[in-house]
């Protein structure tokens, strides 16, 4: 039997209009940036991922929520790795806003109902 949650699970929906929001503060990040390559790619992987997801906000509803949920962690694993990683310059304040939309981007993820 599976024990109930005290979470407030969010609806999809919301998820999904939420990661739009992070994927265009991304490429709004790279165009103030002089280093602006990681978080365009950032930006640009967290917008097609929400624009494939079967769900409300979906733009061409591709991918299964599960799998779309698979997804979300393993963008969170590349913005913590594009964050920390020292072989690319990227500048310092664009660093911190990766990491502060990486965090937003896994609190809306711990909070959303992805079931269909």
């Amino acid at each position: 039997m599976a024990a109930e949650s005290n979470r407030a699970m969010r609806p999809f929906w919301m998820h999904q209009l939420v990661e739009y929001v992070i994927g265009a503060s991304f490429i709004s990040t790279a165009i103030a940036s002089s280093t602006p390559v990681i978080p365009i790619v950032l930006g640009g992987l967290v917008l097609v991922n929400a624009a494939v997801a079967i769900g409300p906000a979906g733009a061409f509803r591709l991918v299964h929520r599960q799998v779309h949920r698979v997804f979300d962690l393993a963008i969170m694993g590349l913005i913590l790795l594009a964050a920390i990683q020292p072989i690319y310059e990227v500048q310092s304040a664009t660093r911190a806003m990766m990491i502060a939309l990486g965090l937003v981007m896994a609190f809306v993820w711990w909070n959303s109902d992805f079931a269909t």
